[in-house]
């Protein structure tokens, strides 16, 4: 979200980058365009038309987009998650690198397996991104859950591979769907997901 914000200042309304985004990501996880494409393609969508600005445009974003913070709390649910004898898996469609991994340490010391989706055939929202990620810990959908706060990519994606419930990180109070519970914070997140 911040970075679709700083997007303001290349004259791209968020919403408008945010629908670009999703048709990108679509084609580029199902390999019909590189990851290059789709970075630049989404910010043509959006009105860019000169390629230095394009450039500077998808720096400015991925800049701010890759800086990642754990949340309050990842390292403790985790933990209190093992106490209950649960296997746990970070899926992730960005690409590891120093920064990334520097960042997600803490949580990558306690994790069982890590997935990055780019390595894959396909990244998520697809299934086999999910499927992947089961795989890594011989898990089954109909006993899974997942964690996210991206609704096409975490919560659709888990939700179209079977998974039997799935924790949304949001401000919404509520998703169509049975399996989805939405939570405004990792607390809640443990609660929804230790309650079942």
């Amino acid at each position: 979200a911040r970075g679709r914000r700083a997007l303001r200042s290349f004259g791209i309304h968020p919403r408008r980058f945010l629908a670009a985004d999703r048709a990108w990501w679509e084609r580029f996880s199902a390999r019909g365009v590189t990851l290059e494409e789709m970075r630049l393609g989404r910010l043509r969508d959006c009105g860019l038309a000169d390629e230095t600005l394009v450039a500077q445009a998808d720096e400015a974003y991925r800049a701010i987009a890759n800086d990642l913070h754990l949340k309050s709390g990842a390292v403790r649910l985790i933990h209190r998650l093992h106490e209950q004898d649960w296997r746990c898996v970070v899926l992730t469609n960005a690409p590891m690198n120093v920064q990334r991994e520097q960042a997600l340490a803490p949580v990558l010391a306690v994790v069982d397996a890590v997935i990055v989706a780019s390595d894959l055939t396909h990244s998520k929202p697809h299934p086999e991104a999910f499927q992947a990620a089961l795989q890594a810990i011989n898990g089954h959908p109909e006993h899974a859950a997942a964690v996210g706060d991206h609704l096409h990519n975490d919560v659709n994606g888990a939700l179209k591979a079977g998974f039997a419930r799935v924790v949304w990180l949001t401000t919404h109070l509520r998703h169509p769907d049975q399996r989805v519970f939405c939570v405004r914070n990792l607390r809640q997140a443990e609660t929804a997901l230790l309650s079942a």
